[in-house]
């Protein structure tokens, strides 16, 4: 199922007083105005619910440490984009192959050189996601552990991550988890 986001405006009315002068008979002068336009998310599946179920809301510690104030106004969109790509993509998998898998919680940590890093550990593999300083350094990894033959080896998958491919990213990483889990 692939759904389009999108952005549509409707039309708000609202009666403000133009004049807040009593008359004689003690009523205001109200004159029904067209108010600002407010803007509504929509998608094209009629059925879209914007909350994860119960079993996918694992984003309180990350979306509660991005106001950490030592995070950038950069590092902090970018992550935020990235928390938005991984909603959509779990819910996107939740929706199409019903897929009630054991996610564990992502977690935030700020570290020395000022980067963001924001991870998914499980006993056999490991994502995350190094928002750097100059968020144009960022990018993520994933970490599988694959056991074949009494032999454990690790398959690395990385690359960047930016503004222009985070839903990219974020669709992949969540594939790969999901197949494993």
């Amino acid at each position: 199922m692939t759904g389009t986001s999108g952005v549509a405006e409707r039309p708000v009315y609202e009666m403000l007083l133009q004049n807040r002068s009593v008359t004689s008979n003690g009523m205001r002068y109200a004159v029904p105005v067209m108010g600002q336009y407010v803007m509504t998310a929509s998608t094209s599946t009629p059925s879209y619910v914007s909350t994860l179920p119960k079993n996918l809301d694992i984003f309180s510690e990350v979306e509660l440490g991005l106001d950490n104030p030592a995070i950038s106004d950069d590092q902090q969109l970018l992550a935020r984009r990235l928390i938005m790509a991984l909603k959509a993509s779990l819910l996107r998998n939740y929706r199409q192959s019903y897929m009630d898998l054991p996610y564990s919680d992502l977690h935030l940590s700020l570290l020395e050189d000022s980067s963001v890093l924001i991870e998914w550990t499980y006993l056999n593999l490991r994502a995350g996601f190094s928002i750097e300083q100059n968020v144009d350094e960022s990018s993520y990894y994933v970490l599988i552990r694959d056991k074949a033959d009494g032999v454990s080896t690790i398959v690395p998958e990385y690359g960047p991550l930016t503004n222009d491919n985070v839903g990219a990213v974020a669709a992949k990483v969540v594939a790969r988890i999901s197949e494993k889990l």
